[in-house]
């Protein structure tokens, strides 16, 4: 089997494909194209009923923030058709989420000796895929007479879901988590592949902001390599990971006092951190905002419309020049 797994690695490595979305998206949902979405994998475990509605829970989340999901239904039980399509689904994952309860998916002596839940992480470990795991916070923490009760499989299954990386916070903190992780996974990924020509883009964007401006936003993307954040991170966050051309803030009458406050101060912060090493600045207008964007400092750029952008562009050519 392990050479069978190594063959799929090998393969997949050279086969990954765009993601597709089914056509009956809800409106409410943030999918710019599912290529470019954050990818959860949902991994395989033995749940209870109250752990396997959490589980749905979870997948309803984070479609409705512009999630894809995976892993959502059962994979094959053969142990070699169960490996290749996880490895597979992981492939094209930026997470993979692994929900516990007090029961456990019998080893496979063979194929997985340490409990399948063992294997699926050490699989998204080994491929630098970022794991989240999870407990129902009503287990109890079993005592040391009756672990020493326990058989190999119940003993090794409890020191897995007790481990101290393994998160017990309540549910709505936990869908908050998941989603907000592959979101940041998404961004590095598709920000690691640029080409020196390529004009990046930061934009900030409230999400009722994104689904109403959703044409012009992704016609910014034909001209630009774009990274669209609506998750809270900080721009100096983000600009210290990604040499950004540009930072643009998309005003609308989405956008409230507060945030438009709020970025005003991340951009100064931003501005101050880098001291015009940074990126530029730009408040896009779309045009319903209805107020004079504020300035913050004098390289902040105002550009009223997608007709504009060529001034944005213009000014990133000049700043590459110097």
């Amino acid at each position: 089997l392990a050479t069978y797994i190594n063959a799929c690695r090998s393969q997949l490595s050279t086969m990954a494909q765009p993601l597709v979305t089914s056509g009956n998206d809800s409106a409410s949902e943030i999918r710019p194209n599912a290529a470019m979405a954050p990818t959860v994998l949902m991994a395989q475990s033995a749940l209870d009923r109250s752990s396997r509605k959490r589980r749905r829970e979870l997948c309803d989340w984070c479609r409705n923030a512009g999630c894809n999901v995976l892993g959502e239904n059962a994979y094959p039980s053969a142990p070699a058709e169960f490996a290749a399509e996880f490895m597979a689904d992981l492939q094209q994952a930026h997470l993979l989420v692994q929900l516990f309860s007090d029961n456990w998916l019998p080893p496979d002596d063979q194929a997985f000796p340490n409990g399948l839940e063992a294997w699926q992480q050490q699989q998204a470990v080994e491929a630098g895929i970022e794991v989240i795991q999870w407990r129902d916070g009503t287990i109890e923490r079993p005592t040391e007479t009756e672990r020493e009760a326990f058989d190999d499989d119940e003993r090794r299954h409890f020191d897995l879901i007790f481990h101290p990386e393994v998160l017990h916070v309540q549910p709505p903190d936990l869908y908050r988590g998941v989603v907000e992780r592959a979101r940041a996974a998404c961004d590095l990924g598709r920000m690691t592949h640029i080409a020196e020509d390529d004009r990046t883009l930061l934009i900030k964007v409230t999400e009722d902001d994104y689904r109403a401006h959703e044409t012009t936003l992704l016609g910014i993307r034909n001209q630009a390599m774009c990274d669209f954040a609506h998750n809270g991170r900080s721009v100096v966050e983000r600009v210290r990971r990604v040499k950004y051309d540009a930072v643009m803030v998309v005003l609308s009458d989405g956008s409230t006092e507060e945030w438009c406050e709020a970025r005003v101060e991340e951009l100064t912060e931003a501005h101050l951190t880098f001291r015009g090493t940074g990126p530029i600045y730009a408040w896009f207008d779309t045009g319903n905002w209805g107020k004079a964007p504020p300035r913050v400092f004098p390289r902040t750029l105002v550009i009223r419309g997608a007709q504009e952008l060529s001034a944005l562009f213009a000014a990133i050519a000049q700043e590459r020049a110097k």
